[in-house]
C-alpha cells in the first residue's frame, strides 16, 4: 500500500495534519505549486516527490501516481487530496475491507455525506456502490490497465465519477465502508445554508464542472439518470 497525495498550493498547517495521519509509504505529486510549498515538500518524509512544472489537473496527477505505484510493485494505492485527513488505522482498515470484499473489487472508499449512488445498505461494514469520492479511495492497482486511466483532459471535477462508473461498467465492484472516515473539505470555502455546509467554488471550478457535465452526457457507461441529474445542476 502506498498513499498518493496530490498537492496544489495547500494550506501548510492543514497539510501537516494530513501528513501526520498517514502511516504508509507516501508519494506526493505536486501540480506546480509555489516556491514556499516546494520547499516544504522537500522536507517531507516521502518515498518520492514528483514535481509537475504546471498545474496539469487532478486526473493527470492521479495517473502519474497510479502508474508509479503500479511500476513500483505496490498492490494498492490510496488517492488523497492535500486537505483530506485520514482517521486512525485508515489504511489497515481498507486492506481488511478488501479481504472481505469480492476478488473483483476495484476500489473501496469512505462512507460520508459525499459518497453518492450507494446501491445497497445493510448491517455489514461494506456498502456496494456505483461511485465514490476519489479522496480517500483505495484502488487495487492490478485492475487499472483493464479499467483504463483517468481522463487527463477533464482536468478536475467529475473525474472520479466517470472513472468509477467506467470500472463498474467493466464488471468490477466498488464499495464504501462505514469504518473508513476522512475529514475532507469540499470547495475553496463554504457557507451555512439552513444549517448545512454548502461548498463554494471558484469560477474556474464552476467552468470545469459545467464543461465536464457536457462531456459526461456522451459517456454511456454513466447511467442516464445520473447524466440528467448532472445537467440539472449546471
Amino acid at each position: 500500500m502506498i498513499v498518493c497525495c496530490i498537492t496544489f498550493e495547500p494550506d501548510l498547517n492543514r497539510f501537516s495534519k494530513v501528513l501526520q495521519a498517514i502511516d504508509a509509504p507516501l508519494l506526493i505529486i505536486d501540480n506546480g505549486s509555489s516556491k514556499k510549498v516546494l520547499e516544504f515538500l522537500a522536507s517531507c518524509k516521502a518515498e518520492k516527490v514528483i514535481y509537475l512544472e504546471e498545474n496539469r489537473g487532478i486526473a493527470h496527477a492521479s495517473n502519474v501516481g497510479l502508474r508509479y505505484a503500479l511500476n513500483a510493485g505496490y498492490d494498492y494505492c490510496c488517492l488523497l487530496d492535500h486537505d483530506s485527513i485520514l482517521c486512525p488505522n485508515y489504511l489497515q482498515l481498507a486492506i481488511s475491507c478488501f479481504k472481505k470484499a469480492p476478488s473483483n473489487t476495484f476500489a473501496i472508499g469512505p462512507l460520508s455525506v459525499n459518497s453518492t449512488d450507494v446501491v445497497s445498505k445493510n448491517n455489514s461494514e461494506l456498502y456496494k456502490a456505483n461511485m465514490i469520492i476519489q479522496s480517500g479511495s483505495v484502488v487495487r492497482l492490478e485492475f487499472c490497465n483493464k479499467v483504463g486511466w483517468q481522463l487527463d483532459d477533464w482536468f478536475i471535477d467529475l473525474v472520479d465519477l466517470e472513472w468509477f462508473y467506467r470500472a463498474v461498467s467493466s464488471g468490477y465492484n466498488i464499495f464504501v465502508s462505514r469504518k473508513l472516515v476522512i475529514d475532507h473539505q469540499l470547495g475553496e470555502s463554504s457557507i451555512k445554508f439552513f444549517g448545512k455546509n454548502v461548498a463554494i467554488h471558484t469560477s474556474k471550478r464552476i467552468y470545469y464542472r459545467a464543461r465536464n457535465t457536457i462531456f459526461a452526457l456522451r459517456k454511456h457507461h454513466i447511467p442516464l439518470v445520473v447524466r440528467l441529474r448532472l445537467l440539472a445542476k449546471i
